[in-house]
C-alpha cells in the first residue's frame, strides 16, 4: 500500500515538473513560427502589408494566436493556421485567436472561392468579422464571403437569425434585408423568428411587401395579420395591403372573368364583335352553298328517275 502510494506521488510530481516544461516548449517553437509568419506576411505585403499587420497586433498577435492553436491543436493546427494567414492575410489571425480549432475548422469547410471571399470580408472588416464568428460561428463566413459589404450589415442587427437568413437569398434580396433589418430586430420574439422564417421561405415576396408597407413593422396589429396571412402570403395568389397595414388575398380572375374584363376594353369589345360577325358570315355562306349543293342533287335524281317513262 505504502509502495502505490509513493508510486501515485512521483507520478504527480513529474506532471507538475514536465507539463510546465511541455508549456513552455510549445511557447518557444510558437514564438519562434509567429517571428517566422510575420517575416513572411510583410515580406508578401510590403510597406502596406507590414502597416496593416502592426495595426492587427503585429508579432504579438500572430504569437498569441498560434500559441493557443498549439494547446488546441499541437503544432499541425499552429501550422495550418499560420499558412492559412499567409495565404489569405494576417486578419485571420485576429478572427482565430479565440479558437483556432474552431475557425480554421469552419474555414477549411468552405469551398475555395468561399474561401478567398471569406478572407477577402475578414481583411475589409477583422474586428467586426471577429466579432461576428465568436457570436455566429461558421455561417458568419459563409454570409459574409456570399454576400460581400452587406453581409456584416444584416449579422450586426439580426445576428444569428441574419445569417441564417443570408443563406437564403439573393445580394439583391440581402440589400433590402439590410435596409429592413433595424426595424426587425425590434419586434419581440417569437414574432421575429416566425417573420424571419418567412423571409426565408419566400424572400423576394416577403421583402418586397415589407418595404411596400412599412406600416406592417410599425404597429403590432398589423404584424399579426401579417403573420396570420402566411398561407396566402406564400400560395398562388396576389395578396394586397390595406391601409391598415393588414393584408387581403386578391383572387385571379379564371378564364370567363378574363373574358368579361377583356370586353370591357373598347378595342378587345371592337376585335371581338368583328370576329363574331365573321362567323355567322360564314355560317350563313355555309349553309347556303349546302342548299344549293344539295337542291341539285335532288334535281338530278328526279331526272334519272322520271327518264325512261318519258321515251314510252
Amino acid at each position: 500500500m505504502k509502495i502505490c502510494k509513493l508510486v501515485a506521488g512521483i507520478c504527480i510530481m513529474a506532471l507538475c515538473i514536465l507539463t510546465p516544461v511541455r508549456a513552455r516548449g510549445q511557447a518557444s517553437w510558437a514564438a519562434k513560427m509567429a517571428r517566422e509568419l510575420v517575416e513572411a506576411l510583410v515580406q508578401k505585403g510590403g510597406q502596406q502589408g507590414a502597416k496593416e499587420l502592426m495595426e492587427l497586433g503585429g508579432e504579438t498577435l500572430a504569437r498569441e494566436a498560434l500559441e493557443k492553436a498549439a494547446q488546441e491543436g499541437g503544432e499541425k493546427l499552429a501550422q495550418r493556421l499560420a499558412s492559412l494567414a499567409l495565404e489569405h492575410g494576417a486578419a485571420l489571425l485576429k478572427v482565430a485567436k479565440e479558437s483556432p480549432s474552431k475557425f480554421v475548422s469552419a474555414f477549411d469547410e468552405l469551398s475555395p472561392a468561399l474561401r478567398e471571399a471569406a478572407g477577402q470580408a475578414i481583411n475589409r472588416e477583422p474586428e467586426v468579422m471577429a466579432r461576428l464568428f465568436s457570436n455566429v460561428g461558421k455561417a458568419a463566413l459563409t454570409a459574409a464571403a456570399e454576400h460581400p459589404g452587406v453581409g456584416t450589415r444584416v449579422m450586426e442587427v439580426l445576428g444569428r437569425e441574419g445569417a441564417e437568413t443570408l443563406g437564403r437569398v439573393t445580394t439583391d434580396e440581402a440589400v433590402q434585408l439590410a435596409r429592413l433589418a433595424p426595424q426587425i430586430a425590434k419586434v419581440p420574439e417569437p414574432d421575429r423568428q416566425r417573420l424571419m422564417e418567412l423571409i426565408a421561405r419566400a424572400p423576394g415576396r416577403i421583402l418586397d411587401l415589407l418595404e411596400t408597407h412599412p406600416k406592417v413593422l410599425a404597429t403590432s396589429a398589423a404584424l399579426a395579420g401579417f403573420l396570420a396571412a402566411k398561407d396566402q402570403l406564400l400560395g398562388k395568389d396576389e395578396i394586397e395591403i390595406g391601409p391598415d397595414g393588414k393584408p387581403r388575398v386578391a383572387r385571379k380572375p379564371g378564364l370567363v372573368g378574363t373574358l368579361t374584363q377583356e370586353f370591357h376594353r373598347p378595342l378587345s369589345g371592337i376585335v371581338g364583335m368583328l370576329g363574331l360577325a365573321m362567323a355567322v358570315w360564314a355560317a350563313i355562306k355555309l349553309w347556303a352553298a349546302y342548299r344549293v349543293s344539295r337542291a341539285k342533287v335532288t334535281g338530278a335524281e328526279k331526272r334519272a328517275a322520271s327518264g325512261p317513262t318519258d321515251q314510252k
